[in-house]
Formats: structure tokens, sequence, C-alpha cells
């Protein structure tokens, strides 16, 4: 009975036997001496095999719905609605810990900012504004890759520093006036203390003279007070430091009360003109102070210099990064960018 190959893949291919003892295939398939048709796909041998994937484990995964022929129907409005609903009750991290964790997350490190910040100047607050300030030049301008990153970062350093160099004008200015308030007080508190001490002429043109005429005339009307009468102390500090030349003096006829009387009269006339003087003398002061205090509106010269150039390279080198992550950000999308200009000056 003839042998009738098999018209599928697995037919068997007829051979002849050579001179040699090998086989010669026969089979029309077999051109020159080559296999022509023979060496065809997998799937063109075993059309009734499917494959969708190389992998030894394709064939053991279930059908996908669209590999079946099922189509996946949308979503309907109820269901789109309860899940916005169930989105909406989620609040984060409700304890305070859990909220501390997660405030960082828009973070990628901090080593940036522990590197820029001083702790011991301006400690935790500096930091986290360094981090804000740095993420928000980073939603604004959207670096792409590894370099538009670190001119970005660049740039979150300089403007931050640029922020410390405002912070020192700041505070230059805040110390002088500081001191010129202080040096006002404490001169006054010195003479004071001086004249306390019998050193130097109390007189009616300073703060110092007349604060200590007010405490020794209280002084004074305190004891008149209790006692009726003054002490031989009392009668030559005010001759010294009042003009009680002709003062109230007690004379024969005259009776205690009278003459306390007299004496607190005397006294309280006394207190009213330096309380006058105080108060006269204290404005003027204080304006001179408050003038002293307006031309510390700028810092001293040599403060001034240096924080000029100081702010004039934070923003030179600034821009200097904006300008490059521009010329990156324009390459990458395809825009013709021209080298820069360089000027060279030397020999």
């Amino acid at each position: 009975m003839e042998n009738v190959p098999r018209d599928d893949g697995d037919a068997a291919v007829q051979s002849t036997p050579l001179v040699d003892g090998s086989q010669k295939p026969t089979s029309p398939e077999w051109i020159g001496g080559t296999r022509a048709n023979a060496l065809k796909s997998p799937a063109s041998r075993h059309p009734r095999t499917k494959r969708s994937s190389d992998s030894p484990h394709a064939d053991s995964r279930p059908p996908s719905r669209t590999e079946r022929g099922v189509t996946q129907r949308p979503s309907s409005p109820q269901r789109v609605a309860a899940n916005r609903r169930n989105a909406m009750r989620s609040s984060g991290p409700r304890s305070p810990e859990g909220r501390a964790a997660v405030a960082r997350n828009a973070i990628k490190h901090g080593l940036l900012a522990s590197s820029v910040v001083s702790p011991s100047l301006e400690g935790s607050e500096g930091r986290a504004a360094f981090d804000e300030q740095h993420q928000r030049l980073r939603k604004v301008l959207k670096p792409v890759g590894e370099l538009e990153d670190m001119l970005v970062s660049d740039m979150a350093v300089n403007w931050y520093q640029l922020g410390r160099a405002r912070r020192f004008e700041s505070a230059v200015i805040e110390q002088r006036i500081t001191m010129i308030t202080g040096a006002t007080e404490l001169q006054h508190d010195w003479g004071l203390d001086m004249h306390r001490q019998g050193i130097g002429t109390p007189g009616p043109r300073t703060l110092a003279g007349i604060g200590y005429l007010l405490e020794g005339l209280i002084s004074v009307r305190v004891h008149v007070m209790e006692h009726g009468q003054l002490k031989d102390e009392h009668h030559q500090w005010l001759q010294a430091h009042c003009n009680w030349k002709d003062g109230p003096i007690p004379v024969e006829n005259t009776s205690p009360e009278t003459l306390k009387r007299q004496l607190l009269s005397a006294l309280d006339k006394d207190l009213e003109v330096h309380r006058s003087l105080y108060e006269l003398v204290d404005k003027r002061e204080w304006q001179n102070v408050a003038v002293r205090r307006e031309r510390c509106a700028l810092p001293p010269a040599a403060e001034l210099d240096r924080l000029v150039r100081y702010e004039s390279m934070r923003r030179r080198n600034f821009y200097r990064a904006y300008e490059q992550f521009e010329r990156l950000q324009r390459q990458r999308l395809g825009e013709y960018v021209p080298p820069p200009a360089r000027l060279d000056l030397g020999p």
C-alpha cells in the first residue's frame, strides 16, 4: 500500500538512500540540497497553537477577558460617585506622630538642607523653610534628569542664602539701634549712681542730675511728713542743691503744724519744678536718641560693602544656574540653542 504523506506539519519527509549510507530527502521542500520552505516559523508549522509570549509559562496562565472576547463595560455613574465618596472619607494619618511622619513625604532627602541651614543659627524652622522653598522651585520648574535637578538645587541654595544676607542686614541695624538705646539708659543710671556717691555736681540739665534732685526732695518730704521739721543735713542739702538760702526757718511764735505746712508747701513747689524739668529733658534726650536711631537705618560702611558683594555673588549664581537650566529645557524640547557667547580678555 502506497504511503501518502499527511498534509499537516507533522508529515514525514521522504528520503532516498545514498551510496555512503546516508539518506537524501526527496521531498519537494528540499531544492538543490537545501531546505527552502521547511524552515518555517513554529506558528506556520503548528497553526493550531497560538502563543502570546516566548515565556515557558505563557500557556499556563488563564486567558484574559480581552483574549476571551469579553468586552469590559465602563463603570456606572453610581459606582464612580461611590468611589469618590469613599476617597473623601480618607483623612490620612490622625495622630500627631503619623502626621509628623508623612509631613516630609514630598522631600526626596534632607542632605541638601542639612548642608545649607545652620542648626545653631536657624534651627528646625530654617530647615523647614528651605525645604519648602526647594519644593516650590521644583514644582514650578519641573526638572527632568539629574543635571536639571542639580541646577534647581543650586538655585534654591543661592536664593536661601540671599535671604540670609537680608537677615544679616536687619541684625546689624537692630544691633546698632539697641546699642544706642542701651547706652543712653546706661549713661543715665551711671550718672545717677555717681551723684548718689557724692561724685560730681547734679545739675538741672541732665536726666541723672534731675533724677538725683527728685530723689533727695522726696526723701526730705517723707521726713517732714513724719517729724514735722528738717534735719540740719537736710537744710544743708537744700541750700546746696535747691537754693534754699531763704527757706522756711522756724521762729519762736510758729506752731509745729504751721511750720510743717510751710515746709511741705515749699518742698511741693520744688518737686513740681523738677518734675517739669525732668519731663522736658527726657523728651529732648529721647528725640536725640530717635535721630541717632534713624541714622542707623543703613549698616556701617565696612558691613555694607561686604553685604553688597555677598548679595551680588548670590544673585549672579542664582541667575547663572537659571539660565543654564533654561538652556537644558529648551534643548530637551528639541529647540536649537546656540552656544553661549564667551569673551576672553586674557593675553
